[in-house]
């Protein structure tokens, strides 16, 4: 987009039709990722400033080099799961899982408890793979769940259900419940 691309004689204007184009931009490369509704309190001048910083990450990243979790934390030595007993496999893995914080990564376990033979077993052979950028974002770390690799759908059934049922009788609903779905249809189509 040009900087200096004029589309209106108004300044103000000009800023919010530059802003649309912006996001028509935004929407087009980078599809459901980019999500932004228009702020009528947002002066034009803030969100094209926004805007351009957006597409200016957007592209410093887009061709970013792609190395492995287990390179970036330089390849430490370990032993297949299998070679371990239970004890050993205790220790290995608070070693693992410390050298990988040392370099930033963290690992979530959401639905938990789990064995610690799965989760190292899930590092060892599953995360160490796992393609990431090579050149990080500044400041900032990696975080993984072991749910979005292996989902958990008891668990995410009864979480949800806890959820919906505490909105329920509290009747605490609000535009952010997202229990059963993050749309409801009425049954005279109102949304």
């Amino acid at each position: 987009m040009e900087h200096n691309e004029k589309f209106s004689e108004n300044p103000g204007e000009n800023f919010r039709i530059e802003n649309e184009m912006l996001k028509i931009k935004l929407k087009a490369q980078y599809r459901d990722a980019f999500f932004m509704e228009a702020n009528e309190a947002m002066p034009p001048e803030i969100e094209n400033q926004f805007l351009k910083n957006i597409i200016a990450f957007e592209d410093g990243h887009a061709n970013t080099e792609q190395t492995t979790v287990y390179e970036t934390i330089g390849n430490p030595a370990y032993k297949p799961a299998d070679e371990l007993s239970d004890t050993e496999i205790v220790m290995e893995l608070k070693g693992i899982t410390a050298i990988m914080e040392a370099h930033q990564f963290a690992l979530h376990l959401n639905d938990g408890p789990y064995e610690d033979r799965l989760i190292y077993k899930f590092i060892t052979e599953g995360l160490f793979a796992h393609e990431i950028d090579k050149t990080p974002v500044f400041g900032m770390g990696w975080n993984f769940i072991y749910e979005a690799f292996h989902p958990n759908d008891k668990a995410d059934i009864e979480s949800n259900t806890h959820e919906f049922l505490l909105h329920w009788f509290t009747r605490s609903f609000n535009e952010y419940s997202s229990a059963l779905g993050y749309e409801f249809i009425t049954a005279d189509d109102r949304r």
